[in-house]
């Protein structure tokens, strides 16, 4: 808990000081690279780290440097592939075996981002879940290795919370009525006023939504994670044509790396 305290408290000091808002109510959404270290009890029973990808959505409040969101991510925490005969009583021919020790994440996220142009620095907090399984698949040998048959082994959920710092970059940002030019073209006629024709009072229409800026971003996450049940690397072994199952039971606190892409629109 000291180190989640600490952690917060740091990356609150980057934006004490930069804190800008928007008007306009801004929508980003994005996909990532994760990176993720299992830590503490977690990481005696996993001690490689876990590789994935996911996205995030998040929803600016208006005059706020705030915004509400979700994010969801998978990790693959290890694999294990061994060629086994495809049954007792045809043991010259040989299938693929392939165990994937997995974990999906879920959680809605509470984010400060100050607008300060090119770059902005970010904090989160977030709540939701960890979900863990294992799932052992056997395929063909062929060409096409066409999957026959598979199991989910032990399937888990822990509750999970954390914080998370990062920074924004843009790598592009749009023109205003830039996915507007072509729609119309120029005929050298001076167009009726609209206004004139459907006797309008002159009320300002509302701005179109359109995509504004394409960017880069990348932020560390400290994730406490519950107590939950999960196989690892070795957790299975078949002895005597039996399986035999070493069930881990801790916490799953884990630090995740994220790098990716986002959009913005408004």
């Amino acid at each position: 808990m000291d180190r989640l305290k600490v952690f917060g408290i740091v990356a609150l000091a980057v934006l004490v000081t930069a804190s800008a808002a928007s008007s306009k109510t801004v929508v980003r959404f994005g996909l990532n690279f994760d990176l993720g270290f299992p830590q503490d009890e977690f990481r005696d029973n996993v001690d490689n780290a876990a590789v994935g990808g996911g996205f995030f959505l998040s929803v600016g409040l208006p005059n706020m440097p705030f915004a509400i969101g979700a994010s969801g991510d998978y990790m693959l925490l290890g694999s294990e592939d061994r060629e086994a005969p495809f049954s007792h009583t045809v043991p010259d021919v040989f299938v693929d075996v392939t165990t994937k020790y997995n974990l999906a994440a879920g959680h809605l996220t509470f984010r400060m981002q100050p607008e300060l142009g090119f770059w902005e620095p970010y904090i989160e907090a977030l709540v939701g879940f960890h979900y863990l399984w294992t799932r052992t698949t056997v395929s063909d040998q062929g060409g096409d290795s066409e999957e026959i048959a598979s199991t989910k082994h032990c399937s888990s959920w822990a509750f999970s919370y954390g914080v998370a710092t990062g920074v924004m970059i843009t790598l592009y940002e749009f023109p205003e009525g830039f996915f507007d030019e072509g729609d119309s073209t120029d005929t050298g006629l001076e167009e009726d006023d609209p206004s004139e024709e459907t006797g309008s009072t002159g009320a300002e229409e509302e701005p179109e939504v359109e995509m504004r800026s394409i960017g880069l971003f990348a932020d560390v996450r400290y994730l406490k994670g519950g107590e939950a049940d999960y196989l690892s690397e070795g957790s299975i072994t078949i002895e005597g044509g039996q399986a035999y199952f070493d069930v881990h039971h801790s916490r799953t606190d884990m630090i995740a790396i994220r790098i990716g892409l986002s959009f913005t629109i408004w």
